[in-house]
């Protein structure tokens, strides 16, 4: 077997950990490589990566170990019949990698984010969707808009409180997923027939935008300014 066989499969790699979103090298720890099976491995890897009597790719699984975090990432990748790989899941998923804002988002709004995170992992995304937007009407209930108006009027009342917060940028977005204003309790009026993984991922987006001007931005201006307290005492 010469050196780009052997090179095929990698065995220690580079990217964004969806723990700690570092740039990070990673361990291959499964399949756990060593010196006197690993060319036997590759080898069969090579031979079973195409079934001629299925005519089916065949999949195989990863465990890679960050070396910043030391946390888990699976990985599902498929063979090609003429050769070369792709990644076709991982878990946590990429969905994930800038959604970490505990301790900033109201613990009940934020479970309901992370509920639709996990649905969307799965390609559930109707679900994923319905979630995110009852994250979104608890949020801008939680920030003093009216409970009787629906939800696009909500979004343009939070626009005229805090309008600081709520940009009109993040208003016209909202405006622009049409799923946001589209809630009903039957299915023909809820919106989310025709929802599928651009409109979540869009919706998902959105939300994180949200939540970093309504809640991660104030509280990061906060906690400057009680650091800068003790210095103006001093002068």
């Amino acid at each position: 077997m010469d050196t780009q066989e052997k090179n095929q499969i990698p065995y220690n790699d580079s990217f964004i950990c969806p723990h700690c979103e570092t740039k990070a090298q990673f361990n291959l720890i499964f399949p756990d490589f060593n010196s006197r099976d690993k060319e036997n491995f590759i080898a069969n890897l090579k031979k079973a990566s195409w079934d001629e009597q299925s005519e089916t790719y065949n999949y195989f699984y990863q465990i890679w170990k960050c070396q910043v975090c030391e946390k888990l990432v699976f990985r599902a990748i498929e063979n090609y019949k003429y050769g070369g790989k792709k990644i076709i899941g991982q878990f946590p998923s990429s969905i994930r990698w800038d959604s970490n804002f505990s301790g900033s988002v109201p613990k009940e709004i934020l479970e309901d984010f992370e509920s639709a995170l996990k649905c969307f992992e799965f390609d559930e995304y109707r679900p994923a969707v319905a979630m995110c937007r009852r994250a979104l009407q608890a949020s801008v209930l939680e920030q003093g808009t009216d409970s009787e108006k629906d939800l696009i009027d909500q979004i343009d009342e939070l626009n005229k409180m805090k309008p600081d917060r709520f940009t009109t940028d993040i208003k016209d977005w909202a405006h622009n997923i049409r799923i946001f204003g589209n809630w009903g309790v039957h299915p023909n009026k809820d919106g989310l027939k025709d929802v599928n993984q651009e409109i979540a991922k869009e919706v998902i987006d959105f939300l994180k935008s949200y939540f970093h001007y309504v809640y991660v931005m104030p509280q990061k201006v906060a906690n400057a300014r009680l650091k800068q307290k003790p210095q103006e005492k001093e002068e």
